[in-house]
């Protein structure tokens, strides 16, 4: 996946990030490309930031 428009905000020791992601592959043989909304939560920790939650949510019906 690609992603584009990034947005970080940043909440003491957890982030969020909102990103449009876009992602194409063939799965059994038949291609697809797919636009979403990305949202993903990070804390920090000792060693640095780790995803806790992401969600994908359908933009663009596929072609």
């Amino acid at each position: 996946m690609e992603s584009h428009e990034l947005n970080v905000r940043l909440y003491g020791e957890s982030a969020v990030v909102i990103a449009r992601g876009v992602s194409g592959r063939t799965y059994r043989g038949e291609p697809f490309h797919l636009i979403e909304r990305v949202s993903s939560v990070f804390r920090r920790s000792d060693s640095g930031w780790v995803c806790v939650l992401t969600h994908l949510s359908l933009l663009k019906p596929p072609a």
